[in-house]
């Protein structure tokens, strides 16, 4: 009977402590668990969006989460400990009182009442203007306004079959006709240099006009290229004509009244549009893209690299490091040219209409962009070009000169357009 009790009593016991050690395990899982709530997954889908001195940060719900945290830098590699904390937010923050043109870089955490979670992946934007351009003025010249040059107190249009008009801009407001001159061609381009206009004129080739009495042009020279003068820029003694189906011209203009070829390069396509720039003519090759040729020897242009852009090269502008080339279908084309011989896209923006023609100035790349107007992009950073700004002209934006506050657009059959508030 004692020994039967003492069997009893061992049971007792063991069952006891196995309830208590039980209850204990639980206890310490409960503990555990509360403990894993503290490490939350991190914050996904984590987005930084620019605004005008403002970025939108935005990300997933994270499960348990009570709130969350925002930490922020203007340099990348932001951690918890050396972070500008925002506390106790939610998803979208706006963060206001942003510098335009200046990085912010964020990471999130997840917080509840028992603590804060790991850090997401860092998301990084920068705030840019938003720009309402506005039409201030407008002249509708009596032809077809295909470029646009503009110089002190007058804009020069090439004007199609009505050749070149010169345009008093000294009022924006009210643009006035104060010459002209009818070209026996199809004025297709323009270019000031001095006391003469340069004007492409199509199947007349390159005419030299004299605008030293600006309300009487006066035709001083010409030279009858072999294709279709499209457009031209000129540099010290040398016009450079992009002569559609017969490349690149150059042309000595030492003497404007009896102007000399001096050497060529024949594109594979149809040049359009050319820039110069050092050494260099960048030529819009229309459906060959973009050419680099090495111009050091007038005599014997030699092509150094060309980039095959998606559309077709209508206008280039050269700025730095970069090459801009308004592209047709495929609007804007940013390429690296920091090496002539090695070319490298490195952004691009497709605009809604067709990009004819491109004027970089400052952070903004402005585009004639044909039937939408002019087209408005921020290139600050070339590999994410923000559209910013656009004015739907009435006509169809074939060129574009920015000088000053204002945008002038040769704007087909609705000639001068005059746009303020472009930056």
């Amino acid at each position: 009977m004692k020994n039967l009790t003492y069997l009893v009593a061992v049971l007792s016991l063991v069952a006891f402590g196995a309830f208590n050690y039980i209850g204990c395990g639980g206890g310490e899982s409960g503990s555990s668990a509360a403990t894993s709530d503290t490490a939350f997954s991190a914050p996904t889908g984590v987005v930084a969006a620019a605004g005008d001195t403002q970025v939108i940060v935005s990300w997933n719900i994270v499960s348990d989460a009570t709130s969350y945290n925002i930490y922020w830098s203007t340099t990348s590699g932001v951690i918890t400990a050396t972070g500008i904390q925002i506390s106790d937010v939610t998803s979208p923050y706006t963060h206001t009182g942003r510098i335009n043109g200046t990085p912010y870089y964020y990471v999130v955490t997840a917080v509840n009442t028992v603590g804060e979670g790991s850090k997401s992946a860092e998301v990084s934007a920068t705030p840019i203007k938003i720009l309402t351009p506005v039409l201030t003025g407008t002249y509708d010249t009596s032809g077809q306004a295909r470029k646009i040059y503009v110089s002190g107190s007058y804009a020069y249009v090439a004007d199609g079959l009505s050749g070149l008009q010169v345009i008093s801009i000294s009022n924006p407001a009210a643009p006035a006709l104060v010459g002209s001159y009818d070209t026996p061609g199809y004025a297709t381009g323009v270019y000031v240099s001095g006391s003469y206009v340069y004007v492409p004129d199509g199947t007349s080739g390159l005419l030299i006009i004299d605008i030293s009495n600006p309300a009487v042009p006066t035709m001083v020279g010409s030279y009858d290229t072999s294709g279709y003068a499209g457009s031209v820029y000129v540099v010290g003694s040398y016009a450079y004509v992009a002569d559609e189906s017969s490349g690149l011209q150059i042309i000595d203009i030492s003497n404007p009244a009896t102007p000399t070829l001096v050497g060529l390069y024949d594109t594979p396509g149809y040049a359009y549009g050319v820039y110069v720039a050092g050494s260099y003519a960048y030529v819009a090759d229309n459906t060959s893209g973009l050419q680099i040729i090495d111009i050091s020897n007038p005599a014997t242009p030699t092509l150094v690299a060309s980039y095959d852009t998606l559309g077709s090269a209508m206008g280039v502008y050269v700025a730095g490091a970069y090459a801009y080339v308004a592209d047709g279908s495929t609007g804007l084309q940013i390429i690296d040219i920091s090496n002539p011989a090695v070319l490298t896209l490195v952004g691009s923006y497709n605009t809604l209409g067709s990009a004819m023609g491109v004027y970089v100035a400052g952070f903004y790349a402005y585009v004639a962009d044909g039937p939408t107007g002019l087209q408005i992009i921020n290139i600050s950073n070339p590999a994410v070009s923000i559209l910013v700004g656009s004015y739907d002209t009435l006509g169809s934006a074939e060129g574009v000169y920015v000088a000053g506050s204002y945008a002038y657009v040769a704007d087909g059959l609705s000639g001068l357009q005059i746009i303020g508030g472009i930056e």
